[in-house]
């Protein structure tokens, strides 16, 4: 168990294996803004900002920051262990999708508005709507 207390550009996390005794962990970095999505994929802990840094831990413990070159992370995602963000560069939106929340590669999608809003996983199948539109995949990659 964990939790993550963010307090403008520091970060304090703290971890529990009973929920009832924390530990404080010191963590390595600045954020330069706040945290807006916390994961757990593929068994790595994933901490994405609000100033596109991401930060990656095998262990909650020892941390690694990933820089990345989105302009402008907006909605984070996670469905079966995939990771989903919509990146906005000026009114234009692109879906990335993860595996390990470390690599991000474009999502091919035939929506006409590129943003999902929600995803889910269900025998076997991705459900992704974009609020007006419904797509469905089976590896969720693709």
């Amino acid at each position: 168990a964990g939790a993550l207390i963010s307090s403008s550009n520091l970060i304090t996390l703290l971890k529990s294996t009973n929920g009832t005794t924390w530990t404080k962990v010191t963590f390595p970095y600045q954020t330069d803004g706040y945290i807006y999505s916390i994961y757990f994929i593929n068994n790595t802990f994933v901490i994405i900002t609000s100033m596109n840094k991401v930060f990656i831990s095998p262990d909650g413990t020892n941390w690694t920051k990933r820089d990345t070159d989105a302009p402008n992370p907006f909605i984070r995602l996670l469905a079966n262990n995939l990771a989903y963000m919509n990146i906005y560069k000026n009114t234009v939106s692109t879906i990335y999708v993860s595996t390990n929340g470390i690599d991000w590669n474009i999502l091919p999608t035939s929506f006409t508005v590129q943003s999902i809003a929600s995803i889910v996983y269900g025998n076997g199948l991705y459900v992704a709507s974009s609020g007006q539109e419904i797509g469905t995949s089976t590896s969720g990659i693709g």
